[in-house]
């Protein structure tokens, strides 16, 4: 090959390259991915079966469930996109906070469940 031919083919994988971010540029912004859920605190820490949680974060509006260590809160709602409460249920156990919560590209309606980093202590 010569160089003449090897500057043709860089040019024209530079072009390919760059069409396909436009691609991609085009595809993110018809199918923005919004931001998951999180779970920064709650309060308080530890309570009976029945006592109200307020769980703080982001990303709960849309909110479909909380659950206490995997026990599903019959009670729950969402203030706003960053504050919840939810009483807690007959049956949990001593762990971690789950909230489900949309996730993932905008209108695929991807539950996602994000977890406290701390657990809630059922007395």
């Amino acid at each position: 090959m010569s160089n003449y031919d090897n500057r043709q083919f860089d040019q024209e994988e530079q072009l390919e390259t760059s069409e396909q971010d436009d691609r991609d540029a085009a595809f993110k912004a018809a199918y923005p991915e919004t931001d998951s859920a999180s779970i920064s605190s709650f309060t308080p820490t530890s309570g009976a079966v029945g006592a109200s949680v307020t769980i703080n974060g982001s990303g709960f509006t849309g909110a479909s469930g909380v659950s206490f260590n995997g026990t599903a809160a019959v009670t729950f709602a969402v203030v706003d996109d960053s504050k919840m409460t939810a009483t807690v249920p007959a049956g949990a156990t001593t762990g971690k906070i789950a909230v489900t919560a949309p996730g993932g590209p905008v209108g695929q309606k991807v539950a996602t469940a994000v977890q406290s980093a701390t657990n809630f202590t059922v007395s």
